[in-house]
């Protein structure tokens, strides 16, 4: 039996920025800096490359386009940033992408628990971010999947149906299936951060629970019926 390194007795290489001019943006250059990076820390024989940032919606895609995963959410907000420090990390041997798997598999488990009392004013878009780039979570049981389809048709309530409903939040393509638009706002708000419906309402995210609830059923419905296509 052979016993998994700690993260801790790993040799990684941290990329502290990756700055490009503003010329040169959108042209592939820091994606290719990040490579010769990675080509560097592997002939170096390291572990793993990392990174921590102020996390941003428009900065994640980058370090998961090239196979960074959220191992970490900070738990107050960076003062130089005013942005909660988020932390990546790529596995680059056998040793390091087994600390990867780990370390994202047990963000994976405290990200619904922690994000409604820790993360309940994170942006939407953010949130979904880092959703998509979870590992699943074990699939949806049948009991879970009647007590969905219940609701999205109308025959059980919103407070009922919640436990379900977040468990759906984190199956595969269930961030990234749904639409950028609204109700994706309302489904953050309510399903993932636990916030009451009046909340919704000041954000300008429904009229009210009824209609909030409305859009969440129509949501679900969608989810169910693309399941069952893929």
């Amino acid at each position: 039996m052979t016993l998994a390194r700690s993260p801790a007795t790993l040799r990684m290489l941290r990329v502290v920025r990756v700055a490009v001019h503003d010329q040169c943006r959108r042209q592939g250059v820091g994606k290719q800096l990040l490579e010769r990076a990675q080509e560097k820390a592997s002939d170096m024989a390291l572990d793993a490359i990392g990174t921590s940032y102020g996390a941003a919606e428009e900065l994640l895609p980058f370090w998961q386009s090239s196979g960074f995963a959220t191992v970490r959410l900070g738990i107050s907000r960076e003062a130089s940033s005013g942005e909660y420090a988020v932390q990546m990390m790529k596995g680059l041997s056998d040793p390091g992408t087994a600390a990867q798997q780990r370390l994202s598999a047990r963000f994976a488990e405290q990200w619904p628990v922690m994000l409604p009392v820790v993360w309940p004013t994170l942006s939407p878009e953010l949130v979904l971010a880092i959703s998509a780039d979870l590992p699943s979570a074990e699939p949806l049981t049948e009991q879970e999947l009647t007590e969905l389809k219940a609701f999205a048709y109308g025959h059980r309530g919103f407070e009922l149906t919640l436990p379900a409903l977040k468990r759906m939040a984190l199956q595969a393509d269930t961030a990234s299936s749904i639409p950028a638009t609204n109700p994706a706002p309302l489904w953050v708000t309510c399903v993932l951060q636990n916030q009451p419906w009046q909340k919704a309402r000041e954000h300008r995210l429904c009229t009210g629970r009824g209609d909030g609830e409305a859009q969440l059923r129509q949501l679900v419905a969608g989810l169910l019926m693309s399941s069952q296509t893929t």
